[in-house]
């Protein structure tokens, strides 16, 4: 089979499609033919070794990729289901940038016909945190006013779709007019460029001076810190990435504790695992009721896995990026 290898932590560049032997699934496993990986922020930590510290490094050679869909091929020794055949999706520790990957049973959720396997990818990880960031974490109320930064990814778009669905208003960031327009296109109250600078202004602006309930941040650096200013009395601050990569300066105690906001550091949805059935069922009802849209960004063939890193680093791309595999 065709597998994207790393034999060295870097940058895309280490990225490199091989041979290998299909993998046999072992107790407690399946074997899936691949159809589509997914590609996700936390890629470059693993092919790069900079994983967070309670994450094991990878074991060179590797093989990354964290989410796929596609079709149970084999089932391991005392596996009876889900059965040869059915179309599913699972969430793994690695291997999903391959022709066919082994998913421990638990991970991996049977698909109803009328879902596309690059739809269901957006369920995986960035599904996850956003619905458990906008419904578990922040409890997103109807009338509340959420901001999100940036709104236009992956994360950012479906947790846009999650709020709007829990009645609130949504303002959004991004860093250019095409991701604006995008962010108007699936229904934002308010669309604001976070590279200008009157955007705090604009946020108050828009919020009457009251600012927002729930600021949903994954950029981190300068841009978090100006978030912070946009929130009003009683607020909640959810912190989920650092796509930045720069740190915050110092918190103003003083500002928070006057207004007694709530700051929260949020890891991601497999800190929760009793929750995953919920959240993915959950997503999955929106999505065939159309509630849910997600959106599919560029996709790359599995040879071009190193391309799509590039796009992804340089943030080129607007909601899903996947990689078709078979």
């Amino acid at each position: 089979m065709k597998a994207v290898r790393i034999h060295q932590f870097g940058g895309p560049e280490v990225l490199v499609l091989e041979d290998l032997p299909i993998p046999v699934p072992g107790p407690g496993q399946v074997l899936i033919k691949v159809a589509v990986a997914g590609v996700n922020y936390s890629d470059p930590l693993h092919y790069g070794g900079q994983v967070p510290p309670d994450i094991p490094v990878p074991v060179l050679p590797a093989t990354p990729g964290f989410e796929v869909a596609g079709v149970i091929e084999q089932l391991g020794p005392e596996v009876s289901t889900p059965a040869v055949g059915m179309r599913v999706a699972a969430s793994l520790e690695d291997g999903g940038y391959a022709e066919y990957a082994q998913a421990p049973v638990p991970t991996v959720t049977p698909l109803p016909d009328d879902i596309d396997f690059a739809t269901v990818t957006t369920l995986l990880i960035q599904g996850m945190t956003a619905y458990e960031l906008v419904v578990k974490a922040a409890q997103v109320q109807a009338g509340e006013r959420v901001l999100i930064a940036p709104a236009a990814g992956g994360v950012g778009s479906l947790a846009v779709h999650l709020a709007k669905i829990a009645g609130a208003q949504v303002i959004g960031l991004a860093g250019s007019q095409e991701k604006l327009d995008l962010l108007q296109s699936i229904g934002v109250d308010f669309a604001f460029d976070y590279t200008r600078p009157d955007w705090v202004q604009n946020v108050l602006q828009a919020t009457a001076g009251q600012g927002v309930n729930v600021l949903l941040d994954s950029v981190g650096g300068e841009t978090a810190m100006q978030g912070m200013l946009c929130v009003g009395k009683l607020g909640r601050i959810l912190f989920f990435g650092l796509a930045s990569n720069r740190p915050m300066p110092p918190l103003n105690l003083l500002l928070l504790n006057s207004k007694e906001q709530q700051i929260v550091g949020f890891g991601g949805p497999l800190n929760h695992p009793e929750r995953i059935h919920e959240a993915r069922q959950a997503l999955i009802k929106y999505i065939q009721s159309k509630q849910l849209r997600p959106i599919i960004g560029q996709t790359f063939a599995l040879e071009e896995a190193a391309t799509a890193q590039r796009a992804l680093l340089q943030r080129l791309t607007v909601g899903k990026m996947v990689l078709s595999v078979s």
